[in-house]
Parts: C-alpha cells; structure tokens; sequence
C-alpha cells in the first residue's frame, strides 16, 4: 500500500513538490500545518487517507485545497498504481474543498544512458491521464519530467518540468546534455 506523502509550495509561480514518506505523527502535523495555510500551496497526494484529511483542513478553513495526484508509473516508491488512477480521481473530485490542479510522476531511470523504461514510463503516464480526461474527469496539468528529462526528453515537458539538482548547477549524469536552452 501507498504510504502518504505531502508536498508543499509555490514559490512565485514555481510549483516545488517533495516526497516524503512521514510517520503517523509527522503526516498528522503536515497536514494540520497545510491547513492553517491552505489556499497557498499546492499538496501532493497519493492516499485517499491525505486527501480525506486534506478535505477536512480545508473545510474548517473554509478554503480550497488545490491537489497534485502522484502516478507511480515504475518508480516504486509513491503513488497511485495506474490501475488505481481513474476510481481515486473519482474519489478525489467527491471530497469538498479539493481541487485537482495537477497530475505527475517521476521518472526511476532518466539519467540512465538507456530510454527504454523512462519511455514505458512516459507512455503509461498519458495512457492514464488520457483515460481520465476521456472519463470527463478533467485535465489538470501533467508533469512529469526531473532534471535529467529537462535535459535530454522535451517530449517529456507536458504542461510543466520539475528541475531539481540542474538548479544548482549540477548535471545529472556525464553523459547527458550539459546545456539547456531557457528560450
């Protein structure tokens, strides 16, 4: 089973998402601190359990909580199975005070000198996101794409990228591009 993950904020217009994989105490304390600021950042989620507790913040808070759904598409760690995506964002549109905003994954091998599994990764992530919008569930924005894919998959930009350690300068692996166009 998923084991709950919050992920907090907005910096500017930049969406920041962190995995965390929280004790009962800490997952308890992350989402009473995202209610007394809801409305702010946007909250990764991965459990119904999260988004219960999420719609419950916000709901006392009388705001909105906007959400992004975490698609475990190989990576192993987090997330929905994609099997699962299509009921949970059934589930997820029913909760008051939740707003679906966005839809990701994170690719497990996008520094490996090998695209195979990166691209089956890829493939299974619009699969989903396809089946949900074809559903009349909506299309929030998709994401997908870490530093390593920013540098070496544009098919991989969707809506937007999620940069990581190439925001300090540093290049994932050797063998990737060492230059990326800002234009």
């Amino acid at each position: 089973p998923a084991t709950p993950c919050i992920a907090v904020s907005y910096v500017g217009s930049t969406l920041l998402l962190e995995e965390r994989l929280p004790d009962e105490a800490s997952f308890a304390e992350a989402i009473a601190a995202v209610g007394r600021w809801l409305g702010s950042p946007a909250t990764a989620v991965c459990t119904l359990e999260a988004a219960r507790a999420l719609s419950a913040a916000a709901q006392e808070t009388g705001r909105t909580a906007a959400v992004h759904l975490k698609i475990d598409t190989g990576m192993g760690r987090l997330g929905i199975r994609p099997d699962e995506a299509l009921e949970f964002v059934r589930a997820l549109r029913a909760l008051p005070g939740i707003r679906l905003e966005g839809i990701y994954t994170h690719f497990a091998t996008a520094l490996e000198r090998e695209r195979a599994f990166m691209q089956r990764q890829l493939r299974a992530f619009l699969r989903v996101t396809a089946a949900i919008e074809k559903a009349g569930l909506g299309r929030p924005l998709l994401h997908a794409a870490n530093s390593a894919a920013l540098l070496r998959a544009e098919v991989a930009h969707l809506d937007m990228v999620r940069p990581g350690t190439v925001l300090y300068g540093q290049y994932p692996a050797p063998h990737l591009p060492r230059r990326l166009d800002l234009r």
